[in-house]
């Protein structure tokens, strides 16, 4: 597989440069620039992914259903490659919000808990023993932050009781994976 200087594999920049194009057919856009450098690319694909997350309906009228190229990017990671990279968007997501922008202050992890652990099934899922476990391991360091890995061994502990939450009651699967 050739790869690019932009780590990019040979697909991956065929399918970077049809975006422009496709954007430009779907919206009648006949200055639209159809050849963009690869950071000028990168930079409005980030700027599409912040709109969809801010306001998804107006950035998915940006680009038509039809849009074959941007669903191939989009959809070209599997779900756990998806799950890693939104593990670390998370993380840095919050951790910017001070000057320690590589460590969660105790302000920055409880806004992201009640931000993103708040949907009914999940929290329906993991019991709350659960979550204060996770939290009281949480800073392994005793530095009153949390760094990434600290992050991670906390969602590690997230999914275990979301796993044994959800298969309680179905034989051994709900059961610890060791005695604790």
């Amino acid at each position: 597989m050739l790869i690019f200087e932009n780590g990019l594999s040979m697909h991956q920049q065929m399918i970077l440069e049809e975006i422009p194009q496709d954007i430009s057919r779907a919206n009648n856009l006949n200055e639209f620039p159809t050849k963009l450098s690869f950071d000028e690319a990168a930079r409005r694909l980030v700027n599409y992914n912040k709109a969809t997350k801010e306001k998804p309906q107006q950035a998915a009228s940006l680009v038509p259903e039809s849009s074959s190229c941007l669903s191939t990017l989009r959809y070209s990671m599997s779900r756990l490659e998806k799950a890693v990279v939104s593990m670390v968007e998370v993380f840095e997501e919050y951790a910017t919000k001070d000057d320690k922008k590589q460590q969660l202050s105790g302000a920055e992890l409880a806004e992201l808990m009640r931000k993103e652990l708040a949907s009914p099934e999940f929290q329906g899922k993991v019991e709350p023993a659960v979550l204060q476990e996770a939290m009281t391991n949480l800073d392994k360091n005793h530095d009153g932050e949390i760094n990434f890995r600290e992050f991670s061994m906390f969602l590690a502990t997230l999914a275990r009781g979301y796993y044994r939450a959800r298969n309680k009651g179905k034989g051994n699967k709900g059961k610890p994976d060791k005695p604790e």
